[in-house]
């Protein structure tokens, strides 16, 4: 029996993986990767910054340099993404397919990058986690950098290992000039054109720069190799330098984020597995995660021949991985706008918790001492990490694919709902940068489009009331692009708010501007609601209703003394079988002046608009409001003394032929 034991455990466990398997392994990888970016690629609407990409791209150069002169971005994604829009087009698909390709061609790199460092085991395996991983599958289904940011990361990374190999290839005798040049050549071109794609970029070549002098400092004929490396870098620096002027002047402007709210797990979370999933759902994951890639760092039981060292190996992942975020970090640049940029650095992480992996397996190996079950139960604890890594990102991709809350801002949806109505009968305010590139992608007729705010806000309002019966408004960002609500607040006091919509975190609001006689004078009404509201009055707009057309309601209120609760107001169209034909339902003022902040003996003005749909028959309807908490219930209602309920019925309305 011990004869037997003792032979299991001389079985070894840790798997290799020969030339003739590896190859088919990455080609699986790639076509896996492919398929994820590629899936539903034009299934969500651009959203703000893809809607800029698209206009940017379709200039020609000198205006595309121009525009990014301005912009928070250098030029060279504009530049690629123009050229192949030449060729594929400028529907969501073919702009997007741009930063498919470059996250599928990232995996490729990647594999090599663990294949050279350590063995092809880990080539594939971090081919495999990169082509699974949410965080870099997402930004490879957006017309942005940041594909192409990771990408060429990885790809300097790869290159500048090349580089410091040809010392050895020449002590050895197996130098090739030709191959040093494309070498040498191709790492200066991927650092300026990294450059070019993003400001961040410079972390990737200070985490190199500081490896190569650890590097440096073991080797013989110092003075060439840092001469040779000045020469790179400088060469790189040398083509960026027409921009770098402008480069400075952006960065020095750069908003800062906000780190202060930002939590170590939401940027951990969001390493692992993106934007598309919250920190809780993630938090084994991310832990055990963590620990893999801890497991990482540990040296192998025999070290291979190698042209760098371990710790030399170790230290490029490690400053790959660090250098970004001990710079973002305390700059307050990593807020949860700006977490894209630890793209590349989640690269490096998922790198090491393959090799953690592994190394695991390794360092478990049976033999006499251990015996084979000692072993496998050791494995078991790596394959138990390695389970709860992935887990939480197949539920990320789901969130991704199929989760409304993640998805990007429908600009699609909000054009399809303003494109209902003939475009000379709308007016639509925007109320944030960028959104006039992104909205007019789906809505080219940009006539009756406003950017507002501006310099002439107020007239531009006076104007559209004045033109148009029906106004929308997109609101996104507002408390950086218009904190005082101005554009809000004039359409809500001279317009009546008909619908509100959230299309992911922009919110369309549509009005009507009905016709009104200035001098009416509002209907008197001795209404109670509940112990401190009163309704003093209203008034309707004039003319004659049709189906198609929108009711404005203005009612009066005033509160006895200061109200703790906050109620939301009901302004319903009925018909006579009581069957609800319209409503606009919103806190006071559309959501501007909740009860709580109510002045005792204040007038609140308070609009609503109601639209009648095109489909109600002409006949006579019943027009009622009424006010309930948040939880629904209704305040109780006292007419001139007399209890009436819940509903407090206006008028009559009249729908005509």
């Amino acid at each position: 029996m011990t004869d037997q034991a003792n032979s299991l455990a001389e079985i070894p466990l840790t798997f290799t993986m020969p030339k003739g398997v590896y190859l088919p392994v990455i080609v699986v990888c790639l076509l896996l990767a492919a398929g994820l970016r590629f899936y539903r690629l034009d299934v969500q609407s651009f959203w703000n910054d893809e809607g800029n990409s698209a206009r940017i791209a379709e200039r020609s150069v000198a205006l595309i340099l121009d525009g990014a002169g301005g912009d928070i971005h250098p030029p060279g994604y504009y530049l690629l993404l123009a050229g192949w829009r030449s060729v594929l087009g400028a529907s969501e698909f073919g702009l997007r397919s741009f930063s498919a390709l470059a996250g599928v061609l990232t995996v490729a790199v990647m594999s090599t990058i663990g294949a050279q460092f350590f063995d092809r085991r880990v080539g594939a395996l971090t081919a495999l986690m990169i082509a699974l991983s949410p965080f870099h599958i997402y930004y490879s289904q957006e017309a942005r950098m940041y594909a192409l940011l990771a990408l060429l990361s990885a790809a300097s990374i790869l290159l500048t290992v090349q580089v410091l190999k040809l010392p050895n290839a020449m002590r050895q005798g197996h130098f090739n000039g030709r191959k040093a040049v494309l070498q040498i050549g191709g790492l200066i071109a991927v650092n300026t054109l990294g450059l070019y794609t993003h400001y961040s970029f410079p972390f990737v070549l200070l985490a190199e720069s500081i490896v190569f002098l650890i590097w440096l400092a073991s080797r013989e004929r110092k003075g060439h190799g840092l001469l040779t490396w000045i020469l790179i870098q400088g060469a790189s620096l040398l083509l960026f330098a027409p921009w770098i002027g402008i480069a400075v002047r952006q960065i020095l402007g750069w908003p800062a984020g906000g780190a202060d709210s930002l939590s170590l797990e939401i940027w951990t979370t969001v390493l692992g597995y993106g934007e598309t999933l919250t920190p809780e759902q993630g938090t084994l994951g991310m832990v055990s995660l963590l620990l893999l890639a801890a497991a990482g760092v540990f040296p192998p039981l025999e070290e291979r021949p190698s042209y760098l060292s371990f710790p030399e190996r170790i230290g490029l992942i490690a400053f790959w991985v660090l250098v970004p975020l001990v710079a973002l970090v305390p700059t307050g640049i990593l807020s949860e706008s700006f977490l894209k940029f630890l793209l590349p650095a989640s690269l490096g992480l998922h790198l090491l918790a393959v090799r953690g992996f592994l190394i695991g397996f390794d360092m478990s190996q049976p033999n006499p001492l251990t015996g084979m079950f000692t072993s496998l139960a050791w494995r078991s604890v790596f394959v138990v990490f390695a389970t709860l890594a992935l887990v939480p990102a197949f539920r990320s991709l789901n969130n991704l694919y199929y989760d409304p809350s993640y998805a990007r801002d429908n600009y699609r949806g909000i054009a399809r709902q303003i494109a209902q109505f003939d475009s000379d009968e709308v007016a639509i305010v925007l109320t944030a940068p960028n959104q006039w590139e992104v909205f007019t992608y789906y809505y080219p007729d940009g006539a009756n489009v406003a950017p507002l705010p501006d310099e002439s806000t107020q007239e531009t309002l006076d104007r559209l009331l004045d033109d148009y019966e029906r106004i929308y408004a997109l609101y996104w960002g507002v408390e950086q692009q218009d904190p005082d609500g101005q554009v809000e607040a004039r359409l809500t006091q001279d317009a009546f708010p008909v619908q509100s919509a959230w299309y992911g975190e922009v919110r369309l609001v549509s009005y009507a501007v009905p016709a009104l006689e200035s001098d009416d004078e509002p209907i008197d009404v001795d209404a109670q609601f509940g112990d401190t509201i009163q309704l003093s009055g209203y008034k309707l707009s004039n003319g004659d209703l049709m189906a198609g057309d929108a009711l404005g309601v203005t009612l009066y209120w005033q509160a006895d003394k200061v109200i703790s609760t906050r109620y939301k107001v009901f302004v319903h169209l009925y018909a006579d079988d009581d069957t609800l034909i319209s409503q606009h339902d919103a806190e006071p003022a559309n959501n501007a002046n909740p009860t709580v902040n109510w002045t005792p003996g204040d007038v609140i003005v308070d609009n609503h608009g109601l639209l009648v749909p095109p489909e109600v028959a002409p006949g006579r309807y019943q027009l009622a409001i009424g006010l309930y908490d948040f939880s629904g219930a209704r305040l109780p209602i006292r007419l001139e003394g007399e209890s009436i309920g819940e509903r407090l019925v206006l008028q009559e309305i009249v729908i005509g032929e």
